[in-house]
């Protein structure tokens, strides 16, 4: 017989954690090491540089503006 601080896991937890991590959480790119995961961390790389090249683009045009005299 458990201790009765032992925590119980119910049958039908344990089961619904195994379809949540092996479909739903996998798909959304949630579980670490899967691909769906690593497509999600390279997306947000690509649009951080993107946003960044469009920051530094756009000061250089601002800059150079400002000194021709526009």
């Amino acid at each position: 017989m458990a201790h009765w601080l032992t925590p119980i896991t119910p049958p039908h937890v344990t089961s619904v954690h195994e379809e949540l991590s092996t479909g739903l959480w996998i798909n959304l790119g949630l579980i670490e090491g899967s691909a769906s995961a690593q497509t999600k961390i390279d997306n947000v790389i690509e649009a951080y540089v993107t946003a960044r090249a469009q920051k530094y683009s756009e000061y250089w045009n601002i800059r150079n503006g400002q000194f021709d005299g526009n």
